[in-house]
């Protein structure tokens, strides 16, 4: 249990749910991974990933695993918080 509380108090700032963009009925990877870039350009500790904005229960396992893997990428040498 103790190291349960340290890892829950490592987690503090802005993480926001990013929205996925589509683009002819396609997700717009592009365009997702400019939406990291900005937030972690402007400050966030992290992002959240296929969280609270409805679309991800519309993709595919595999879309959804790649916005995971490009959101590490592009987050993780810059992020506070960015894991793996």
């Amino acid at each position: 249990m103790p190291q349960r509380r340290h890892a829950l108090a490592a987690l503090r700032g802005s993480i926001p749910p990013l929205i996925t963009p589509f683009k002819n009925g396609e997700v717009d990877y592009d365009t997702y991974a400019a939406l990291v870039e900005f937030q972690i350009k402007e400050g966030s500790h992290g992002i959240l990933v296929n969280g609270t904005t409805a679309e991800p229960s519309t993709l595919t396992t595999e879309e959804r695993n790649r916005l995971v893997t490009l959101s590490v990428e592009a987050a993780r040498s810059r992020s506070p918080r960015a894991a793996c």
